[in-house]
């Protein structure tokens, strides 16, 4: 089957909705209402066939040229379709990847060994299974773990979920270890706004003696539940508060037949955090064609 590509404006919503919800594996970012929201609709496709099989391209310029990237805490992307992917249709769809896009930089949850003219690097996803009820899953639980939340709950927190969005940035903005949120906060806006009736936003916090000290935003489906965005002021640190939050929405969805996805990551302490909780490690690729880099350091 032919393989072409459509820009945003000419894909079938419905048709491209129903595809990424044929497969149960599929990750919540497919949907057109995610993308649009981290890319700003600035995102193409490859589509082979009548809608068989799909890969969005988020794109955006730099330095006038275009090139692919991975949007702000949208973990995993690539080829889905109405069948299992094959690596021939993987390797497929990336050789038609448009040559204008000099630089690939794409995170995939397909499994691929090998693709011509790119580079892959595995990298690790941390996740939980619900289903088997909360008993079950604090069992799993390290010594650290469970130390931190007995730790936490010494403090009498206070658990919210009316969190206003302006204050969840305001603080995720401040506290974060990193300026990742900041240049991104018109993606989150969206990205809550278009989730209305696709599916469950949480924005929850905690609070110590009426002061906010953590905060994570989550949002679920009727597959899993995705743990977006977190941070901690000091005084959260100090007092083991994100071990509580996690530890609390773990319950609130304990027993039902979802995954709880830790969205990551690679960071070794956040690593250590999300294996202390019991976590499977899931692997996905990290696929990158750097082709204008490249011939610009042979030409230095």
């Amino acid at each position: 089957m032919r393989i072409h590509f459509l820009n945003r404006s000419k894909i079938d919503d419905i048709r491209w909705n129903s595809l990424a919800s044929s497969q149960p594996d599929v990750p919540v970012y497919f949907n057109t209402w995610y993308l649009d929201a981290v890319t700003d609709s600035n995102w193409n496709a490859l589509i082979m066939g009548d809608y068989d099989y799909a890969m969005p391209l988020p794109a955006r310029r730099k330095f006038f040229l275009p090139y692919i990237f991975q949007p702000f805490i949208t973990q995993q992307l690539g080829i889905i379709g109405k069948k299992p992917c094959s690596e021939e249709i993987v390797n497929a769809f990336f050789s038609s990847i448009p040559k204008k896009y000099l630089i690939v930089q794409l995170s995939v949850f397909n499994s691929i060994s090998k693709l011509s003219g790119f580079s892959i690097t595995r990298r690790q996803n941390h996740t939980i299974n619900l289903r088997k009820g909360y008993e079950s899953i604090a069992k799993d639980y390290n010594r650290n773990t469970n130390r931190n939340i007995r730790t936490a709950k010494e403090h009498n927190f206070e658990l919210r979920y009316d969190i206003g969005l302006l204050d969840f940035l305001n603080f995720q903005s401040r506290w974060e270890p990193g300026n990742f949120t900041l240049p991104n906060q018109e993606f989150v806006k969206q990205l809550t706004l278009n989730a209305q009736n696709k599916a469950e936003v949480t924005i929850a916090g905690v609070y110590s003696n009426k002061e906010l000290i953590a905060t994570g935003l989550f949002i679920a489906n009727h597959q899993r539940v995705y743990f977006l965005l977190c941070s901690s002021s000091q005084a959260g640190k100090e007092k083991r508060a994100m071990f509580y939050l996690i530890d609390q929405i773990i319950q609130n969805y304990a027993g039902q037949p979802k995954i709880f996805d830790f969205t990551g990551s690679s960071i070794k302490s956040i690593e250590q955090r999300n294996l202390g909780f019991g976590a499977e490690v899931e692997y996905f690729s990290f696929v990158s064609r750097d082709t204008f880099l490249i011939k610009l350091r042979e030409r230095v």
